[in-house]
């Protein structure tokens, strides 16, 4: 080969090699674009799952102090059926001791209403006995005398 061809041929060879060596500069430049972009990419991950990690830790406190709360309404919540219950059976006790004072109401009316006839029977019945004490000239011991 001659100077000339060999000349020619690393013409060629550059005219060819060059574009190929464009591409591949510029193809170099996008990977290493997008390295960075996965570093940070990285990066920002890393620091998200940081943070979940401490989002984590302070929901599972808040969970047991929910769980702690809820024990606690549970428990009010059992207290507070149990007091119902001692209302109720309170209730239905004042319930029954009110239908019996209602019936001794009624009967202690209804002996104040004899009582009373009574009392209007007695008075005329000593009307009576001291018009026939004073004909008779009996004067009644005070121990058998009707005071009104």
């Amino acid at each position: 080969m001659s100077k000339d061809d060999t000349k020619k041929l690393e013409d060629l060879l550059k005219g060819a090699i060059r574009p190929l060596k464009e591409l591949v500069e510029v193809l170099k430049s996008k990977v290493d674009h997008q390295e960075l972009y996965l570093v940070a990419t990285s990066s920002n991950v890393k620091s998200l799952k940081e943070q979940q990690s401490v989002i984590n830790e302070k929901l599972d406190a808040q969970g047991e102090k929910l769980d702690s709360q809820g024990k606690q309404l549970n428990d009010q919540g059992r207290k507070q059926v149990i007091l119902w219950d001692q209302v109720e059976k309170v209730t239905m006790s004042l319930e029954d001791i009110k239908d019996t004072q209602d019936l001794h109401t009624a009967t202690l009316k209804r002996i104040e209403m004899k009582a009373e006839g009574n009392f209007d029977d007695i008075g005329k019945e000593d009307k009576r006995l001291t018009k026939v004490e004073d004909r008779l000239g009996i004067v009644p011991s005070p121990e058998l005398t009707v005071v009104r």
